[in-house]
C-alpha cells in the first residue's frame, strides 16, 4: 500500500527538478514571486496529491474488501495515508533543493524508493519493529533506530503494523 505514495513522491521530485532545469524559478523571482510563495504552492500541490492518492487507495481497498481497510475507521486511514504521502512529498521538495540537476535528483529519488522497499521487506512483521524499541540495545543500534525514525517509510511500516494488529 506504499507504492502510490512513493509514486507521487517521484512525480513531485521530477516536476520540481524539471522547473529547476528550465530555470523557471528564476523567471518567477524576476516577476516578484518570493521563495515562500513558491514553496507554499508546491506544498498545496503536494497536499492535493496526498489527499487524492489516499482517497483512491482507501476506496480501492474498501471496494476490493481488504480486511485492513474494512476493519479500520475511515478517518484514521485517511489521516494516516495522507500524512505519510505528504511527508514523502515534503522530503522530495527538500531533496530537490539540495541536488544540482535532474539526473542526480532522479537517482536520489529512486534510491529512496529502493530503500523504502528494503525497509518494508525487512520490517513487514510488527514484532521485528518492536525489537527496535526494547530497553537493552547496543549503542550503535540505538543510532540506527534514531536515523530510521527520521525516515517516513519506517514510520509508515510501524504505524501500519500497529493499526493492523488493533483492527
Amino acid at each position: 500500500f506504499m507504492i502510490p505514495s512513493l509514486f507521487s513522491f517521484l512525480i513531485i521530485v521530477n516536476e520540481i527538478l524539471k522547473e529547476k532545469e528550465y530555470k523557471q524559478r528564476l523567471y518567477l523571482n524576476v516577476l516578484g514571486v518570493g521563495n515562500f510563495i513558491y514553496y507554499f504552492c508546491w506544498f498545496i500541490t503536494s497536499l492535493i496529491y496526498s489527499l487524492l492518492t489516499s482517497l483512491i487507495l482507501i476506496l480501492s481497498g474498501i471496494c476490493f474488501q481488504f480486511g485492513f481497510f474494512q476493519d479500520t475507521n475511515f478517518l484514521i486511514l485517511l489521516i494516516f495515508m495522507t500524512t505519510f504521502t505528504l511527508s514523502m512529498q515534503l522530503l522530495g521538495i527538500f531533496l530537490c533543493s539540495l541536488v544540482p540537476n535532474q539526473n542526480a535528483g532522479k537517482s536520489i529519488a529512486y534510491g529512496f524508493i529502493l530503500i523504502s522497499g528494503v525497509i518494508e521487506l525487512f520490517t513487514s512483521n510488527i514484532y521485528i519493529i518492536y525489537q527496535f524499541y526494547i530497553d537493552i540495545l547496543p549503542p550503535w543500534f540505538i543510532i540506527i533506530r534514531y536515523i530510521l525514525d527520521l525516515y517516513p517509510p519506517f514510520n509508515y511500516t510501524k504505524i501500519f503494523g500497529m493499526i493492523s494488529t488493533k483492527s
